[in-house]
């Protein structure tokens, strides 16, 4: 049996993990992207781990992982950029989100800011 880092407790959380559709060359490995997000929030559950999570152009895509999210301890967004209404959606889902917005503020996206 090959052991693994979050078997034996050396680790703290998963990440910096998530869905990336910013360019073209994040689309055409989409499904990829998917395959490996999926094991990574498995790993997540399995060991009780929070997750470290960094969307981009993709929110719409995590929406429907929520089911899987409420199930991880705590789900930090990094650098969010998705809406108020992501967000309440996310928090009224039953997911224990943090959002931060530093980064996301400072380059001017708008969303964060409605």
């Amino acid at each position: 049996m090959v052991r693994k880092p979050a078997d034996d407790r050396s680790v703290d959380a998963v990440g910096q993990i998530g869905l990336d559709k910013f360019k073209e060359r994040e689309k055409n490995s989409f499904e990829k992207q998917r395959e490996f997000f999926e094991k990574q929030l498995e790993t997540a559950v399995k060991n009780k781990l929070p997750v470290i999570l960094h969307i981009r152009k993709a929110m719409s895509e995590l929406l429907e992982y929520t089911e899987v999210l409420k199930k991880i301890r705590a789900v930090i967004f990094h650098s969010y950029s998705g809406g108020l209404n992501e967000a309440e959606y996310i928090l009224k889902k039953g997911v224990n989100a943090y959002f931060s917005f530093c980064t996301t503020l400072i380059n001017g996206h708008k969303k964060p800011r409605s």
